[in-house]
Formats: C-alpha cells, structure tokens, sequence
C-alpha cells in the first residue's frame, strides 16, 4: 500500500510541479532543501515526513490531500462536480445549433448525392 501511496504522490508532484512550472531546483528552495531531494522524491527513492508533505502542497499551490489522489479518484471527483443547471436560454441556443448543424449537414448530403447520381 505504502508503494502505491508513494508513487501517487510522485506523479503528482512532479504534475504539480510541471503545471506551476517550476524547475526541482526553484521548489527546492521554496520549501528550503535540495533539488536532489525533489528528484528523489519524484522517483520514489526519498521517504517524507508529514512537515515536507504540507510544504510541497502550499509551494504548488494544492492540499496534501491533493498530491495523493490518484488519477482515476480525480475523474470520478470532476464527475461528481459537474452539475449543469437548467437554463432555457442555454438549452435555446443549443437547440438552435443542432437545428443549423442538422440543415447543414442535410444540404451536405444532398448536394453529394447530386453528384454521385
């Protein structure tokens, strides 16, 4: 269990890292050690204390739960968030697309049918 927890947190730090665009050198010295260390950590060779874990997450601008939430808990959360409310005016401009979209591509048709009769 230890291993998956580990390897989680290793890609999503190095994720994290990449998205603030920071190099292992400049993380480094935001949370005050080496960027051996990072590198250490990105690939599963360094423990860490709790301490570092809440160092890392407010240098990249994330929980620590973050940083230990895998790739598939992440779509299911994104799942879970995405509520549309209803909106008549949305659902009028959307019907109207299809409508356009659904003329074009009747024209379309038609206008290759010609060609091929």
């Amino acid at each position: 269990m230890y291993e998956k927890s580990q390897s989680i947190f290793a890609k999503n730090l190095y994720f994290y890292r990449k998205r603030l665009k920071l190099t292992q050198k400049q993380l480094a010295s935001i949370i005050n050690c080496t960027a051996s260390y990072i590198g250490q950590l990105e690939n599963m060779q360094a423990g860490l204390k709790l301490h570092t874990i809440e160092l890392i997450a407010d240098a990249l601008q994330v929980t620590p739960a973050d940083l230990f939430i895998s790739e598939t808990q992440k779509e299911s959360i994104i799942a879970e968030e995405v509520e549309i409310p209803y909106n008549p005016q949305l659902e009028k401009m959307i019907s109207e697309i299809r409508n356009v979209l659904n003329n074009y591509e009747s024209k379309s048709y038609s206008f290759i049918k010609k060609d091929y009769e």
